[in-house]
This record gives C-alpha cells, sequence and structure tokens, in this order.
C-alpha cells in the first residue's frame, strides 16, 4: 500500500483540478468560474440579437420579416428567461411595429394601445429600466397627436439621455447605444432643450 503525505495528496487533487499546489493548500481555493456572469454575457448575446431584429424593423418602417422574427426570438427567450421585463419590453415594441404596418385605422390604434400598455406596466414594475423607457419614448415620439403621448416621449427620451450618459462604459449594449444615438439625433429633443 502506498502511502502519501497530506502534501503530496493536496498535490495531486490541485493537479488535477488545475489549481497550482500552492492554492490547493488554501481553504478557499476553488475554480474561479462564475456561473452568473456566464449567463448575464449569454443573455445579453440573446438580448442582442432581438435589439438588431427589432430596430433593423423600426428603421424599415415595419420590416414584416425582422418582426416576425424579432416576435418569435423574443418569445422563445422568454422561455429562458421568464418575465425578463427588458425582452417583454421588446414584445411590447414589436407589437407597436406590427400597429404602424396594420391596415385598418381601427386595428392600428388597439396594436399601439395594446403595446402602449404593455409598456406602461413594465415601467410601473420596473421604473429604472433604461432601455425599456427609450423604446417607449422612441416609438411613443412619432404618434399622432389623439395618443397623448408625446410629452411622455420626451420625458422618457430625456430621462434615457441623462442614465445612458452617466452609466459606467459598458453598462449597455453596443447593440443599443448605437440605435439609441440614432434615435437622439432623429428626434432632435435633446439637442433643443440641453
Amino acid at each position: 500500500m502506498i502511502q502519501l503525505s497530506k502534501y503530496q495528496i493536496f498535490f495531486f487533487v490541485g493537479y488535477l483540478n488545475f489549481i497550482p499546489c500552492h492554492q490547493a493548500l488554501t481553504e478557499d481555493a476553488r475554480p474561479s468560474l462564475n456561473i452568473q456572469a456566464f449567463h448575464q454575457q449569454l443573455k445579453e448575446k440573446d438580448l442582442d440579437i432581438i435589439r438588431t431584429l427589432f430596430f433593423k424593423a423600426a428603421n424599415n418602417s415595419g420590416d414584416d420579416e425582422s418582426i416576425s422574427q424579432g416576435r418569435e426570438k423574443a418569445e422563445q427567450f422568454l422561455l429562458s428567461y421568464p418575465k425578463d421585463n427588458t425582452i417583454l419590453g421588446y414584445l411590447a415594441g414589436f407589437r407597436i411595429l406590427d400597429g404602424r404596418k396594420a391596415f385598418w385605422p381601427l386595428s392600428k390604434k388597439e396594436a399601439i394601445d395594446a403595446g402602449l400598455a404593455q409598456f406602461d406596466q413594465i415601467l410601473l414594475n420596473d421604473p429604472n429600466n433604461v432601455e425599456v423607457r427609450f423604446l417607449r419614448g422612441g416609438l411613443s415620439f412619432h404618434l399622432p397627436f389623439f395618443f397623448a403621448r408625446h410629452k411622455l416621449a420626451v420625458a422618457d427620451l430625456k430621462s434615457c439621455n441623462l442614465a445612458i450618459t452617466n452609466a459606467p462604459k459598458g453598462a449597455f449594449s453596443e447593440v443599443f447605444l448605437v440605435n439609441a444615438s440614432h434615435i437622439f439625433n432623429e428626434t432632435g429633443v435633446l439637442l433643443k432643450d440641453n
């Protein structure tokens, strides 16, 4: 029978776990795999797919293919991230884009009202969600006067600009920031009032 010293056992265990020997002797030597960070990175990649399809659809005045693909992806990702307010916000945005492309005026209004109600509910539950607030502001800005959303849209865009400007680098997705800058430039709201 082979007798191994305590040091030799720790060395062997440390070697198998790819932990240097001197770390294997310490109590808190564990693999440094951060599962939560990995899941967050995966979620951000999934969100970037939805963001790309959404802004493509929004920039092409209701591109049917991008809307349907984006809605499908968002619903699919919602299964992996249930009750995620950002994904729910993009689903509300796709609903408004559906309303913009609807043929009948009543169908347009019903779809847009439903999307706006979803945005309002999401922001009631998560008022600090800058991305959803930006989506609501950007989509509401050009709505006709009878929706009575222009002042709220301007307030949303201003608060988003402030939050984005004051956020640390990397707090927001690059896909989101690029499209947000286009919306800020297009609306001109922030250029006049700041």
